[in-house]
């Protein structure tokens, strides 16, 4: 009754979901909307779009983001996942509590001091050109804890290709090294 009145009145009724319920009794995610044709108050065109689908592919894309940072935390050391660009997409649990970071404040750690400024000239380029040319990285550098003090890290990253070879992201593992750097010292 309210969709009738609102496009008697209108001309049009604002596209919206809504469930319906079949003679089964099965519960339906749908769309609705629809409009009169101009100059008419009595003619036009609705739709109702069955979102079951939709839905269903939804859910699945939150289990399986769920899963992925299940799996992402789990694994026992700090750890970044970078775009095929090198864009920080996600951070475990682990690399946030080393760092004292969120994900967000993490995505600028080549200018927010994360990374020692000593080390930059050099960690810089060699990023570059791992991105660049697809390169597995194997460096250290000197990465801000928590309480401010920097700590030598080996860095290991490596690209996840797809079946043509493209990269499509890279794993980044960090390993604290600092306590065996100094007793080799």
């Amino acid at each position: 009754a309210r969709q009738l009145k609102e496009l008697s009145q209108g001309g049009a009724l604002k596209a919206e979901e809504r469930t319906y319920l079949t003679k089964s009794g099965t519960r339906v995610p749908v769309l609705t909307g629809g409009t009169m044709f101009e100059g008419s108050r009595d003619e036009g065109v609705a739709f109702v779009i069955d979102l079951t689908e939709r839905k269903r592919a939804e859910q699945a894309l939150r289990e399986r983001d769920h899963e992925w940072r299940l799996i992402l935390d789990t694994i026992p050391g700090p750890v970044a996942v970078l775009s095929q660009v090198g864009d920080l997409e996600a951070i475990n649990h682990d690399l946030m509590t080393f760092c004292g970071q969120t994900a967000e404040t993490m995505k600028h750690w080549a200018t927010n001091g994360t990374v020692h400024p000593d080390d930059m000239p050099h960690i810089g380029p060699i990023f570059a050109e791992a991105i660049a040319t697809g390169r597995p990285i194997d460096n250290e550098a000197r990465i801000r804890r928590f309480d401010g003090v920097y700590r030598r890290v080996q860095v290991r990253g490596l690209p996840l290709r797809d079946s043509f070879g493209r990269i499509l992201r890279w794993y980044v593992l960090l390993a604290d090294i600092e306590d065996r750097k100094r007793a080799e010292d």
